[in-house]
């Protein structure tokens, strides 16, 4: 018998079997039978894997935006800088920026409209359990930099999914932009999350300990990994930079570093069923990449550019270097992209 020839409820299985990846190779692969496709289609649309560019073309589309929430499970965002893209600058924004920056995605006004539209569309999505953001740099050149491409107004929206269990937001990238007397604060949307999350991953040029407070109820989170490493975000930058406190001048990093150490040993104490529960950060002027792992209180030596969650040398003494006064986050202000 043909598969097209199954019963849909079991051709639905077999296609769920193939994967959403499977489709999204050859896209062709849709296209067998209309029944084919109607299930297809349904597998496909399971995971979202975007660039900037490919958001903005999934948000113009109103008929995706309005057939696609109750299948979607995943979305993983990757933004800004990248091959596919044939986007340029005006020659302006080249000496502004002192850059070759042709190869950005999309720019901040079209990425802020993608963003929002997907926002909005979030809500009637009640199977998605899984939303990755990741803002790529520059990886041209050496920058000491980062470009605001990026607002944080879009990103808080992303974040307001009360079922959602895997979260993984990396942003140390970029620049966020936030106009002046904004009330966004990510740290706080992240952690109205913590009821329903099971695994946080985190990395921000800016943030607090607010986003480990304790939850007001249960919950079954199981892995919390806080990146504070902006040393190394691909092989060819090293940008010896801290997260800056959130909403605040202060540029105190070792008195950051001691607050998140802290509420995260508290978390670890409170949760039912704590798997990985560490605190990753750089030494200066060394580079070397140490993780606190909050459950056990000791520190571990990590590779750099390995996984978050791999495993380390036990270090037996505690690292009391101050840091605060050699390379902290008082980095130049991110340029702007005018467009």
């Amino acid at each position: 018998m043909s598969l097209s020839r199954l019963p849909p409820e079991i051709l639905l299985h077999v296609l769920g079997c193939l994967g959403s990846e499977f489709f999204a190779h050859d896209i062709r692969q849709l296209t067998i039978s209309r029944t084919w496709y109607d299930l297809a289609w349904t597998v496909l649309i399971r995971d979202l894997h975007f660039t900037a560019r490919s958001l903005g073309r999934f948000t113009e589309n109103e008929a995706v935006l309005k057939r696609s929430p109750p299948y979607i499970v995943t979305i993983e965002l990757s933004l800004g800088f990248g091959d596919e893209s044939s986007q340029s600058l005006p020659t302006d924004d080249l000496r502004e920026t002192s850059s070759n920056v042709g190869d950005i995605d999309a720019s901040p006004a079209q990425l802020d409209s993608s963003l929002a539209k997907l926002a909005a569309m979030l809500p009637r999505c009640p199977g998605i359990r899984s939303l990755s953001i990741r803002a790529r740099g520059q990886s041209s050149a050496l920058r000491l930099d980062r470009l605001a491409y990026l607002n944080a107004a879009p990103l808080a929206g992303l974040l307001s999914l009360p079922h959602l269990t895997s979260l993984e937001l990396d942003t140390a990238g970029c620049h966020l932009k936030s106009p002046p007397n904004s009330n966004v604060h990510l740290c706080r949307s992240i952690n109205s999350l913590l009821p329903s999350l099971r695994r946080l991953r985190c990395r921000m040029e800016e943030l607090c300990e607010s986003l480990l407070e304790r939850p007001p109820s249960d919950t079954a989170l199981e892995e919390v990994i806080i990146n504070l490493s902006i040393s190394q975000l691909s092989d060819t930058i090293t940008s010896y930079r801290y997260p800056n406190r959130c909403q605040t001048v202060s540029q105190d990093f070792s008195q950051l570093k001691l607050a998140l150490e802290t509420r995260a040993a508290t978390l670890a104490a409170w949760l039912r069923n704590p798997r990985t529960l560490r605190i990753i950060s750089h030494e200066l002027p060394s580079l070397d990449v140490y993780a606190f792992d909050a459950i056990t209180g000791r520190r571990i030596r990590l590779e750099n550019n390995v996984e978050w969650d791999a495993d380390g040398e036990l270090v037996d003494e505690v690292l009391e270097e101050d840091e605060s006064d050699l390379f902290d986050s008082d980095s130049p202000v991110a340029p702007q992209i005018v467009w």
